[in-house]
């Protein structure tokens, strides 16, 4: 018996590790960018307690005129494990990939110490556990690292209602009777119940959805109080009130660990909102609304029970759905069938198979957070809305298997169920395998999801952001092209493809796009490039007028600060450059210390842009003296002290910078040109450039720095080869090249 009750949790962590093992080769795509490369107070241990101050994004709530995800994701709990990740690997996605996988694993052995406690030692509980840790369905929220709430909220979760059955009869839901209660009052007890809210704690500040735990720890008490009166007799008020009293008490404390999550939520976001609802901003009424929803269920249902095709992002999430305008659509009166008899059935089942209806139940109450009655969402469909719920899912599951198996295992039947269990298993491993390569990068993601859903204008906008970081810019406004031609009244994608022609010196095209874009969506950012364009056009008034507007527009936001203070650099108004960046980051900095150090970095690139290295400086020690730890912090500090000749000084710090990014160009590069600087290391400063080449944001500088490395080392054939690549191009060679050439003769 010992063997086998070791046996049963080691199969279930190696099954759920298994279709994941090839994520650790994986690297960061879509939100891990944001998340995780984009906040600059990871791995900074001391930045723990900043986390339940600010949200999700790691960002201030600026007030901004449109709807925006930043100011209604608040998970300290998530962003702390970040932080934790960080400090233990750096930038490496091979530990953010390994604490999902882990994450995983335990969730699945939460899974089975859960449903050993309200099922009992039988198959049942084993094998859902397994079907849970193999459902492809998961693949989403294990393989991105910033779907990481999804695990956490999932793991404390189960957790908790785990302990907090420990304080309950035993097998609540097992049709063969119930188990003995503990001792009412016991230390142990009271122990294990105090554990079993912090559990939940942690839970609710992982991800907001754990909000639905209380009414399934009601649904524990109610089958407690059930099991109490098997023989469905009618008990006496008072017997019946002192029954329930202790659960009352119970549950009247997990009220109060709820109300605690709920004000330190309301104290940073002033709001207990989840999100901003799509439906509304896509023009959909309440009608379209309810038939779109119940679509997106019957898939849910579909996808548990065959997991085939899935998608990182769906065409609901895109408007596809907001052609179905009512209820006599053919997909959603399936639908709707689909999901009346699911509940239906879960309802009838709770009295003669409690296991079965609870399960049901489940399913319906972990998935109501996404179901835009009460709490709306940025998004419609996905598939790491179902890791909690598809628990119930994979109890149906096991017990249809189990079913399938009888009483008789000589039977054929109980043969045919013998085969089933592992070939169900092995195959939710290998399909879960087969997408690893979707999530290797943000290329291979993008591609992957246009060839998934060519009518989908966001994976066309993705893959398209992707080929601009590549600099294939052409590509990238074709591909922006194609997002706008099937949703033409989205303005992101025209700002986007104005910005690509404006990387190519389309300026009017450019201004033509920005133009468009204004005239669906007034927004700062669409200011500040048309007056960038406006401004290379040698329109300054013009670009002036735009840039006070974007001014006006979002007067708090960093990034049009520093644009605004850089049109005053430019018009020589040095003095009134600095005020608006000052007074933000007076505003911000005792509150939310992230936002002023994203506003010390924008003005230290400004600085630098307009030639003035020690304001560059200045910005970065002043204003966030921690600024500098940090990649992107360590880099903008490494370029201004090359600009100021401390060659030794830019080396150090941009050491420090590819200590956390190692494969970043610009880092790169400015290392080989500190190391250039300082005349000691041609070798390594060629090796740098070599690697900062093929994705370097100014490849012919680049290429004019690596002639420099290489007649440094003497190797004249290869630098005059190149020299006349860059003549053949129209290019000529610089002034320090040519120096370099003269010295060299």
């Amino acid at each position: 018996m010992r063997v086998r009750s070791i046996a049963v949790p080691l199969l279930v962590a190696l099954l759920a590790a298994a279709g994941y093992v090839g994520t650790l080769r994986n690297g960061f795509v879509l939100d891990d960018r944001h998340a995780i490369l984009g906040d600059p107070t990871l791995g900074d241990l001391r930045n723990l307690p900043l986390y339940f101050r600010t949200n999700y994004w790691g960002t201030s709530l600026i007030a901004r005129k449109e709807p925006s995800i930043e100011g209604y994701s608040y998970r300290p709990i998530s962003t702390s494990s970040f932080s934790l990740d960080h400090a233990l690997w750096g930038l490496e996605p091979f530990g953010y990939h390994l604490t999902n996988l882990l994450c995983h694993a335990l969730a699945s052995l939460a899974t089975y110490a859960f449903l050993r406690g309200v099922l009992g030692a039988g198959p049942l509980a084993a094998l859902a556990a397994a079907l849970f840790a193999v459902h492809p369905v998961h693949s989403e929220a294990v393989m991105m690292a910033a779907y990481r709430p999804e695990l956490l909220s999932a793991l404390f979760g189960l957790l908790a209602l785990t302990a907090y059955t420990a304080c309950l009869p035993a097998q609540l839901l097992s049709p063969a009777g119930p188990g003995a209660a503990p001792a009412a009052g016991s230390v142990r007890t009271a122990v294990v119940f105090c554990f079993a809210l912090l559990l939940l704690e942690l839970a609710l500040f992982s991800k907001e959805s754990a909000i639905m735990l209380p009414v399934l720890l009601t649904g524990l008490e109610a089958a407690a109080l059930l099991r109490r009166n098997p023989d469905a007799t009618r008990p006496s008020a008072r017997t019946l009130a002192a029954a329930a009293f202790p659960g009352i008490v119970r549950l009247g404390l997990v009220a109060v660990a709820v109300a605690l999550y709920l004000a330190a939520r309301f104290r940073v976001l002033h709001h207990a909102g989840t999100g901003f609802d799509l439906f509304a901003s896509l023009g959909i009424g309440p009608a379209r609304q309810a038939a779109t929803m119940v679509g997106v269920f019957g898939e849910y249902l579909r996808l548990l029970v065959w997991p085939h095709p899935l998608c990182a992002d769906y065409p609901e999430n895109g408007n596809a759905w907001a052609n179905l305008r009512s209820f006599a659509e053919a997909p959603i009166l399936l639908s709707a069938a689909a999901v009346t008899s699911a509940l239906a059935g879960a309802l009838l089942a709770l009295r003669r198979r409690p296991d079965l209806g609870g399960a049901g139940l489940w399913f319906f109450i972990t998935l109501f957070p996404v179901s835009h009655v009460v709490f709306p969402l940025m998004v419609i469909k996905s598939e790491r809305a179902l890791y909690l719920p598809s628990v119930g899912g994979c109890v149906c599951l096991a017990a249809a298997l189990l079913a399938l198996r009888g009483a008789d295992a000589t039977t054929a039947r109980a043969r045919a169920a013998l085969v089933a269990v592992p070939a169900l298993l092995l195959a939710g491993v290998l399909l879960t395998a087969a997408r690893t390569p979707e999530w290797s990068d943000q290329y291979a993601f993008a591609r992957r999801l246009v060839e998934q859903q060519p009518a989908s204008c966001r994976s066309h906008q993705w893959l398209a952001g992707e080929l601009m970081r590549r600099g294939r810019h052409e590509e990238a406004i074709e591909a922006y092209g194609r997002s706008m031609d099937l949703q033409p009244g989205r303005w992101v994608p025209r700002l986007l493809r104005g910005i690509a022609r404006q990387a190519i010196g389309e300026h009017e095209a450019a201004l033509q796009d920005f133009h468009a874009a204004l005239a669906l969506y007034a927004h700062a950012p669409v200011y500040l490039h048309r007056a960038k364009s406006l401004l290379l056009l040698g329109r300054a008034d013009e670009a002036w007028t735009e840039c006070r507007l974007a001014r006006i527009e979002l007067p708090e936001d960093p990034a049009t600060a520093r644009e605004y203070a850089l049109f005053c650099l430019r018009r020589e108004r040095p003095e009134e450059a600095n005020r608006p960046l000052a007074e933000y980051v007076t505003g911000v900095t005792g509150a939310n210390p992230p936002a002023a150090s994203a506003v010390a970095l924008e003005l230290a690139r400004g600085w630098l842009e307009v030639e003035r290295p020690s304001e560059s400086l200045a910005a970065l020690e002043r204003l966030a003296p921690g600024a500098s730890e940090h990649a992107a912090g360590a880099k903008v500090r490494g370029e201004a002290l090359l600009a100021l000749g401390r060659a030794r000084e830019a080396l150090e710090a941009f050491n420090a910078a590819l200590a956390s990014a190692p494969d970043d160009p610009a880092a790169l590069l400015g290392r080989a040109r500190a190391r250039l600087a300082v005349g000691t290391e041609p070798a390594e400063a060629l090796a740098d450039l070599e690697r900062a080449l093929p994705r370097a944001a100014d490849p012919i500088g680049t290429s004019q720095d690596l002639v420099i490395a290489l007649l440094r080392l003497r190797r004249t054939d290869e630098a005059a080869a190149r020299l006349r690549g860059l003549a053949a191009a129209g290019v000529p060679p610089r002034a320090d090249v040519v120096r370099e050439l003269r010295r060299r003769n």
